[in-house]
Parts: structure tokens; sequence; C-alpha cells
């Protein structure tokens, strides 16, 4: 029998496995594939074990976000400790604690160029939360309910734990789970 929401992946020993594909909220625990074909639940210890694993992806993309916003705020805080340094001889002190080299930090700040291996970090960086965040919407895409409420237990478990410097420092905007 054919069913268009059933996908068939074949089988071993003759039986057919299929793939639930539902585009409806569901609470499946058995035939749901995630992501791959060989990512299957097949009962409540596999459903089980793949909830744990996207919590922990979901809480390791809050993580990685972290990392780079320390590195974006490393890399600053190098280039204005060396425009500081550079400017050092030409401060002028005017008596109400500020020198004219507040005002060329600040412009130079605005104009920062990395060098080549740091870009090439932030992008590496970068380009593992878009792959992360677009991992997490395929999960998300399966409509299960406990594995959508695992991205969601996920991230804001990753958000506690390592969210707390976003006030601070503007965090970066959520990708896309």
């Amino acid at each position: 029998m054919n069913h268009p929401d059933m996908q068939d992946y074949g089988g071993h020993d003759g039986h057919e496995m299929k793939c639930a594909m539902n585009m409806l909220f569901n609470w499946d625990t058995t035939n749901t594939c995630v992501i791959f074909s060989w990512w299957r639940i097949h009962n409540p210890v596999t459903l089980l074990l793949s909830c744990l694993a996207i919590f922990a992806v979901a809480a390791s993309y809050e993580y990685l976000r972290e990392l780079s916003r320390r590195y974006d705020e490393h890399l600053l805080e190098l280039k204005i400790r060396l425009l500081r340094e550079s400017h050092r001889h030409e401060n002028v002190d005017y008596g109400n604690g500020s020198d004219e080299t507040d005002g060329l930090l600040g412009k130079a700040v605005a104009e920062i160029s990395l060098s080549h291996t740091q870009q090439a970090l932030r992008s590496i960086v970068y380009t593992l939360l878009i792959a992360v965040s677009f991992f997490l919407m395929l999960v998300f895409m399966t409509y299960n309910g406990f594995l959508m409420g695992s991205v969601v237990a996920g991230a804001g478990t990753g958000y506690y734990f390592w969210g707390k410097c976003t006030l601070t420092t503007g965090g970066k905007p959520i990708q896309c789970h």
C-alpha cells in the first residue's frame, strides 16, 4: 500500500521500513525519521535518546553564540588597546577628564579591519552557527511535539547558562530556531 505521507527507505530481512513524513503537528513515537533516514525513532527509548541529542545540540548552539560574542569582544578590546598605544604620544589633556584620543578611538573603532586569520575564524564560527540553526529548523519541521519541545528547551537552557552577557554586549540575533 502506498501512502503519500510515508517514504520508503527499504528494509532489512525483506521487511519494508517506512518513515512517517507528517506535515501536521503530532506526538508520534514510532516511524519518525529525524532529518536522515538512518536516524529513526522506533520506540519511546529512541525517542528519548533523540530528544536528549537535540536538546544538547540546541544548548550547544547557544554556547557557540556566546563564544562568538566573546571572540568579537576580544578583537575589539585588542584593537582599542593597539590604537591607544599608537596614539599615546598624541594625547592632550584638556583638564576635563577626556583627551583627544577618545575622539580618535571612536572613529577608529567603527573602521576596525581584521587580519585574514581573525576574519576566517569569525567566518567559520558563523558558518557553524548557520549550519546548526538550519539543522534545528529541520528538526522542528518534523512537526513532532517531543522533538520541537527539545529544541525549545535546549535553546532556553543554553541561553540561561550562556546568554548572561547579552544585555551589555547586545547579543547577536537568533538565526533560525
